[in-house]
């Protein structure tokens, strides 16, 4: 069983060899994303994780909104991106147009074989409904967990033999009511993973 020092070392290592590969491959793998989409997405600079991230509904124009909505088309079940940054801005516009809040919860790691007897590294990011989450005041100060009141998650799946980011699951069913009022009262919690703050 790995440490979740490990695992943020691994998580990391994934993710620079991913952008590399991508970086050199650009449109080698990008996913079931239709044409229109794409479009979209790079005309509008505002989709952008740095833009996207801490930002609530009501900041974005007409026109903006409109291309939220339909990047977070993109979060469903078996959904393929080619890099992590692809996956999580279309994350980030899916949370902000369902004002659904989520935080990752944990990583995942295994190695398996695939049907050639390559052994094949698999890591997961969990992230879950943040709603309930409970305060705690430890040495280093205010730490949010996420708590298992609500029962929304979503398990994006990275494997190294592909390169490729997938949902393996996604339950988008939330136990309580979502406004864009709880969403921002959610942007700032934070929790702590093995020692790793994470948002």
């Amino acid at each position: 069983m790995k440490d979740y020092y490990e695992l943020e070392l691994i998580y990391r290592l994934f993710l620079e060899k991913f952008d590399r590969e991508q970086r050199a491959e650009k449109n080698a793998e990008a996913g079931d994303l239709s044409s229109d989409t794409v479009l979209t997405v790079e005309n509008s600079k505002f989709m952008d994780i740095d833009n996207l991230r801490n930002q609530t509904y009501s900041n974005f124009n007409a026109e903006e909104i409109s291309v939220l909505h339909k990047a977070s088309e993109r979060i469903r079940c078996n959904a393929k991106f080619s890099s992590f940054d692809e996956f999580e801005t279309f994350f980030e516009a899916y949370k902000i147009v369902n004002f659904a809040p989520y935080r990752i919860a944990r990583y995942d790691y295994r190695e398996g074989s695939n049907n050639v007897g390559q052994v094949v590294a698999y890591f997961s990011i969990i992230y879950r409904c943040t709603f309930g989450s409970k305060e705690h005041n430890k040495r280093r100060g205010k730490i949010w967990w996420c708590s298992p009141r609500c029962k929304a998650m979503l398990r994006v799946l990275i494997t190294s033999e592909r390169h490729i980011f997938k949902i393996k699951t996604f339950k988008r069913e939330h136990s309580h009511h979502l406004s864009e009022k709880n969403y921002q009262a959610s942007m700032g919690i934070e929790t702590r993973i093995g020692g790793f703050l994470v948002h």
